[in-house]
């Protein structure tokens, strides 16, 4: 009798590029990315939350949402996702919107179904330069994780549903991309 072996399905995405640049780092971290699904979502208000709900429509085990953070110059496992969406730059369709709920009678706030403080110290204890951290931002990222995770909840769905954010273009981001899939897998 032979065993049967289930492996995971993993999707794994990244936004291309935005704000007038040529490049996105969450597109480098996956690019390389072996046994995953990537799915490569448009910066737009209007266009990603369907997006993500089409990804999910598939049921995968695992969802890893990544996108880039400018500002920080180390890599971020959002925990948590709010209900709130203001853009201070235009989206990639010249959208911008201030100050406005994502879900009107949605929940405020959605946190991980992953443990992201043991996937953090897995991480770390590779020599990773990682933190968890409890802000996704107000834009586009948040957007997507926010969506995704109501989208589970409201479903009652299994996935597993995470969001990475990277640094503007860092050596070790493939490499990190790379552990979280092992780790989850």
């Amino acid at each position: 009798m032979s065993a049967i072996i289930y492996r995971k399905s993993i999707i794994c995405t990244a936004f291309y590029p935005f704000n007038n640049r040529s490049v996105n780092s969450s597109m480098e971290a996956i690019k390389n990315l072996q046994n995953v699904q990537k799915v490569y979502l448009d910066v737009s208000i209007n266009k990603t939350p369907n997006e993500v709900i089409d990804i999910l429509k598939e049921e995968p085990d695992v969802l890893i949402l990544t996108g880039e953070a400018g500002s920080r110059d180390y890599v971020s496992i959002e925990y948590v996702a709010i209900n709130h969406y203001h853009a201070t730059i235009p989206d990639n369709d010249g959208v911008v919107i201030t100050n406005s709920k994502i879900k009107e009678d949605g929940n405020l706030a959605y946190f991980s179904n992953i443990d992201v403080y043991e996937l953090c110290d897995h991480l770390q204890k590779l020599g990773f330069n990682i933190r968890v951290s409890l802000s996704a931002g107000s834009y586009i990222c948040n957007l997507s994780y926010y969506v995704a995770l109501n989208y589970v909840n409201e479903h009652k769905l299994k996935t597993k549903v995470i969001f990475v954010h990277f640094p503007i273009i860092e050596n070790d981001n493939e490499e990190i991309m790379k552990n979280i899939v092992s780790f989850l897998s």
